[in-house]
């Protein structure tokens, strides 16, 4: 046996819906704690974000300077440090719990978050192999003058680049825990757990994003002149991407968790079933 295949020990997924129903489980019952232990970073990135919308320049209605241009590559940068930050602490709280997760600073930014910030970094990276590959196809069959075609392979990169993100993501939770791990591992222990943590993350989004995506809609189109309405839709945004970290942080840590057999993965899955007990 390699040695990816020694630290990329794994239970089987126990269902589809499996990620979902135990991350949310776990919020409800740990919400009180889970905001007291990461509301620092949560209200960091928040006002991050929102500062990021409201310095945005209108496309079309202002002139996009060089400055403006700084500013947003520096928000940019420290949101996602931020993130991290709110990412790790969750991790840690999820894996560990409330004695074991160590976070006794308010924000916490050391070699750990520098490292997830980095793996992060090189997941995205990793998605843009497929997306090249679709392009250098998209390419060759423009040659061949095919719109079809071309149209299909364009919308495959797309699913492509999340699978490769999707399916590299145990990394995340391992470096949280300061464990030796790389993508190759993450690889090999995300097997069979694939479909039950991207199905709780990509459904976990549209229940998030799409009311918030509704309202816009509706306020832009009716209620354009309302600054302060505008306003506060855009603090509101800001919020619900907080709590889109923590989603999806909590979903990968539970299957991560459960995958590795962590020792805290069978109280994360009595969390879901507390008459499914592993084999």
């Amino acid at each position: 046996m390699s040695q990816i295949e020694e630290q990329a020990q794994y239970q089987k997924a126990p269902s589809l819906g499996w990620s979902t129903k135990t991350a949310w489980a776990w919020i409800s019952q740990n919400r009180a704690e889970l905001w007291a232990r990461t509301r620092y970073p949560f209200i960091l990135l928040a006002v991050m974000g929102w500062i990021g919308n409201l310095l945005a320049p209108q496309p079309g209605i202002e002139e996009v300077s060089g400055f403006d241009t700084f500013v947003a590559f520096a928000l940019a940068a420290a949101s996602i440090v931020a993130t991290a930050m709110l990412a790790v602490a969750t991790h840690r709280l999820v894996l560990l719990g409330a004695d074991g997760s160590q976070q006794s600073a308010p924000l916490v930014l050391g070699k750990r978050e520098v490292r997830f910030v980095l793996y992060e970094i090189a997941l995205y990276l990793c998605a843009l192999v497929p997306v090249a590959v679709v392009g250098l196809l998209v390419g060759l069959v423009a040659l061949a003058a095919s719109p079809g075609a071309l149209s299909l392979l364009m919308l495959a990169g797309v699913p492509l680049a999340m699978m490769v993100v999707m399916r590299l993501s145990f990394v995340l939770p391992a470096v949280a825990l300061d464990k030796e791990t790389s993508l190759a591992v993450a690889w090999a222990q995300s097997r069979g757990w694939f479909l039950s943590y991207s199905i709780a993350i990509l459904s976990a989004m549209l229940l998030l994003f799409l009311p918030i995506a509704l309202i816009f809609f509706i306020a832009i189109s009716f209620f354009a002149e309302s600054a302060g309405l505008l306003f506060v839709l855009d603090m509101l945004f800001s919020v619900v991407a907080c709590v889109g970290v923590w989603v999806m942080a909590t979903v990968l840590s539970v299957s991560y968790g459960h995958a590795v057999s962590h020792s805290n993965s069978e109280e994360l899955r009595e969390l879901a079933n507390p008459s499914d007990r592993l084999e």
